[in-house]
């Protein structure tokens, strides 16, 4: 069939489908009692970030409220199914962690099939081992120096030293961009800031979707909340084994002279006698990461801005955005517009635009098929060859377990069904995940806290003889400008 077959609708009691169905079922009476009964009453949940794990058997997905205002007391979680366990059950994850604020993304370690990362409302970086008792590995401070917005969007990428261990890089509204040591969060070992335009005096950028390109300089892809999209230079200044400075007295561990190194020449001596002096007021033994923002470094000279290239946005903000997996010169972007556009990176113009239905919230490239890239928004889940501009639509379960219980005959069940199918339809799909192990499946996530798994149709995971070719010639062989 061309529309892809549903497999499975997961949800947790904290998701609002899960709250929905029981006010339904339990009337309204109580809902008003709890009301008056507690004064916080816990909201229901919308999933805002899936992914798969590394060997592709777990499904992890973030839950919160992507437009919250302020600061947010109410508990936010991430939750794990294990769909080869034996014991697999959609309404219970096998793993469930809870946090003190909504959670706004998860991504999974590329190798560690038990290590995941988090990102909250309030700013925090958490990361998580699920083969520990205590799960929770490290949490970051919420701090000038880190993230004080909604972490937006969270990578892991291969670390420039050393090609068998990653660093998470981060970003948020507050207009930084991150890397993180993911043993030690005490403190970020590299950050940049995104500026809105070249001038240094202009407003940060505040990050709403960000990609970051394996390899080549670690270069970077960020969206923002005014629809601008920009490319984001990588490349780190610092020396991979760097050698001790001049200035320095006291003894500095590696990561803190990398940080030197990338402040520019002039400020670095008086900063490096700024950190000293703070440092042995703090009685420290010598200078690590968390002994240079203690001593409250300017931001412009710890976090430099990042060179950029800025090419035709969206009109309100970026939701998505994605690098190819086959191509290193090809981006995708999906915007609140409705609109999905595909670049070529050395192009400012979009070399396709594509009108999706309503607002697009994610966009991802196929790991299997370079032509296959999908959205999620509004308009449901749509996974398209691009090349060929064939468009297979993911359709959630809900409208055939209606019909089911409209088979059964029974009065009852079919006013429920039809009930709880006006409240969930149409419903916004937030967030995707390809699989890139099970090459078949795909999830996405939806505003009512349901998690929804697909079998993709054959022809949408397997690449045909010549589809590379006709990849590249539409979205590689342009004239640059």
């Amino acid at each position: 069939g061309r529309a892809g077959e549903h497999l499975y609708s997961l949800s947790f009691g904290l998701s609002k489908i899960e709250r929905l169905a029981a006010q339904h079922s339990e009337g309204f009476l109580q809902r008003q009692e709890s009301k008056v009964g507690e004064e916080e009453e816990v909201v229901g949940l919308e999933v805002t970030c899936v992914d798969w794990n590394a060997t592709g058997a777990i499904l992890l997905a973030s839950f919160g409220l992507r437009d919250n205002a302020g600061w947010c007391n109410s508990k936010g979680a991430v939750a794990a199914w294990n769909l080869s366990s034996r014991t697999f059950d959609p309404r219970k994850p096998s793993v469930k962690v809870e946090h003190s604020s909504h959670v706004m993304c998860v991504a999974a370690h590329p190798v560690k099939p038990a290590v995941f990362a988090a990102g909250s409302f309030n700013g925090e970086v958490l990361v998580y081992d699920t083969s520990l008792p205590s799960p929770l590995v490290a949490a970051s401070k919420i701090d000038d120096y880190f993230h004080r917005e909604p972490i937006s969007s969270l990578s892991f990428v291969q670390s420039p030293q050393d090609a068998t261990s990653y660093v998470l890089v981060s970003t948020s509204g507050d207009g930084k961009v991150l890397y993180w040591d993911i043993d030690k969060l005490k403190a970020p070992i590299r950050g940049l800031q995104i500026l809105a335009s070249s001038n240094p005096s202009s407003p940060q950028l505040g990050g709403t979707s960000l990609s970051v390109q394996q390899g080549v300089g670690g270069d970077m892809w960020v969206g923002s909340e005014g629809g601008k999209v920009v490319r984001v230079t990588g490349r780190d200044k610092a020396p991979p084994k760097p050698g001790k400075l001049k200035a320095c007295d006291m003894k500095w561990s590696s990561n803190a002279l990398q940080a030197i190194y990338r402040v520019p020449v002039l400020q670095r001596d008086e900063l490096i006698r700024q950190i000293e002096r703070r440092a042995k007021s703090d009685k420290r033994r010598g200078v690590d990461l968390t002994a240079i923002y203690a001593a409250r470094p300017p931001i412009p000279a710890i976090f430099p801005v990042g060179t950029m290239f800025n090419y035709k946005g969206h009109v309100g903000k970026v939701q998505g955005l994605d690098c190819s997996a086959f191509s290193k010169k090809v981006f995708a972007t999906g915007g609140s517009d409705g609109e999905v556009h595909i670049y070529n990176i050395l192009s400012k113009e979009p070399v396709q635009v594509v009108e999706a239905a309503g607002k697009v919230n994610a966009v991802k490239w196929s790991k299997t098929r370079a032509s296959v890239l999908a959205w999620a928004g509004e308009g449901g889940v749509v996974v398209s060859n691009v090349t060929s501009g064939q468009e297979t639509h993911m359709k959630p379960l809900w409208k055939e377990a209606a019909k089911e219980k409209e088979g059964d005959g029974d009065d009852e069940k079919e006013k429920s069904a039809s009930t709880l199918e006006s409240l969930f339809e149409p419903t916004p799909f937030s967030s995707l995940a390809f699989n890139g192990k099970v090459r078949n499946l795909i999830a996405s996530g939806d505003a009512n806290g349901v998690v929804h798994v697909w079998r993709l149709p054959e022809d949408l995971v397997s690449a045909s003889p010549g589809d590379m070719a006709k990849f590249a010639d539409t979205f590689e062989s342009i004239l640059t400008e």
